[in-house]
């Protein structure tokens, strides 16, 4: 309303206005003219920002495009080089074409077929890529056209039984090998890694004892000597290790025993630890079994709750060497009279208080130790 009568008061002037209101009168005039000028260049700034809006849109809109066109053209190179890694890939590994054909090889001197899905069923071995298209081709042939093998004829022949087999039954479970076998078998599995001959280990399920495992922890449940054993041997070709985290132990001074044995206990044998073809450490007391040969093992070791107690077999030189809270306390070397004996090298550990309550990994020591931080 301002705006309308200011004119008007300017042209009419008021009689009885004092000197103070014509001043007042004054500067008001001149607020409102800042005003205007600040709302004009208000205005020229609104009209400025609309254009540079517009410009800015449109470049972003352009960047938008050429974004896209870049990642259209990356997205090409690399589904044209992933195509290259498949089909170099697939050169590498024995695919569904002509699964049905046969396969002859001479594995020193014994002659063997097998077809392509055989070899398909362990995907990722160096047994596989050795007959894929790439690789082929180098292996040597006999006067008969039969690729030639330098490997061990009776540990390649446990692996192609169990591949064949598994044709007819998927779910077959693993071969049992001869133990004077263990370590050609061992050795050529891992050489060709073979993953499924290379089980991760575990507490054995079927054991006989009253001990109640589950998930690789075990508890005591009743008193007395219950002694229990890997599902499986360790292997023979690398070193390998075993570890207990103890959860809870009523007595640290006694009651745990750990080591490895020849065999897996059964009957009456699980209620001892004293085993002609084992060496075990008993808590509070020192190494028992019958294999012990030289040795510098620490006495008189507790283990209280909280504890990491682990063992670490040398294939090489056929020693244990035990650690508490990963520092070893000493090593004992099988003695030879008892090599034979240990031709299957189980992780044993034998358990006597209820309540007792342990937790065992298995692998190599790098493995366990960096699992348990």
């Amino acid at each position: 309303w301002l705006k309308f009568l200011l004119p008007v008061m300017a042209l009419q002037p008021i009689e009885g206005f004092s000197e103070n209101e014509a001043i007042i009168e004054s500067t008001f005039r001149r607020l409102l003219a800042a005003i205007e000028s600040e709302r004009e260049s208000l205005r020229s700034t609104a009209q400025d920002l609309e254009v540079v809006k517009l410009s800015t849109g449109d470049e972003l809109e352009q960047m938008k495009s050429r974004t896209e066109e870049w990642c259209y053209a990356q997205r090409q190179t690399i589904d044209s080089q992933w195509r290259q890694v498949q089909e170099v890939t697939d050169r590498m590994r024995v695919t569904e074409d002509g699964q049905n054909d046969e396969i002859t090889v001479s594995v020193s001197g014994e002659i063997f077929t097998f077809s392509k899905k055989c070899v398909m069923k362990v995907e990722g071995s160096l047994f596989n890529m050795m007959f894929s298209p790439q690789h082929i081709g180098n292996l040597p042939k006999d006067h008969a056209g039969r690729y030639v093998l330098d490997w061990n004829p009776k540990c390649f022949k446990l692996i192609i039984d169990h591949l064949q087999y598994l044709e007819r039954q998927p779910s077959a479970p693993l071969p049992k090998i001869p133990k004077e076998e263990k370590m050609n078998f061992d050795i050529l599995v891992d050489t060709l890694q073979i993953k499924m001959f290379m089980p991760i280990n575990r507490v054995n399920p079927k054991h006989v004892t009253s001990l109640a495992v589950r998930n690789n922890r075990i508890t005591v449940v009743h008193r007395g000597w219950q002694t229990i054993t890997a599902e499986h041997p360790a292997s023979l070709a690398r070193d390998s290790y075993f570890e207990i985290l103890i959860e809870e132990n009523p007595d640290p001074k006694g009651g745990l025993c750990l080591g490895v044995i020849g065999h897996i206990p059964e009957g009456t044998d699980v209620h001892k630890i004293n085993f002609s073809d084992a060496v075990m450490y008993n808590s509070g007391n020192h190494l028992v079994g019958g294999a012990i040969g030289k040795e510098d093992v620490g006495k008189g070791m507790i283990f209280p709750a909280g504890s990491r107690v682990g063992v670490q077999y040398n294939v090489r030189k056929r020693a244990l060497t035990f650690y508490l809270n990963k520092q070893s306390f000493g090593t004992c070397y099988i003695k030879r009279e008892a090599w034979e004996d240990l031709q299957l090298v189980y992780p044993c550990l034998a358990m006597y208080l209820p309540d007792q309550r342990v937790l065992v990994s298995f692998g190599t020591r790098e493995e366990v130790w960096a699992a348990s931080g």
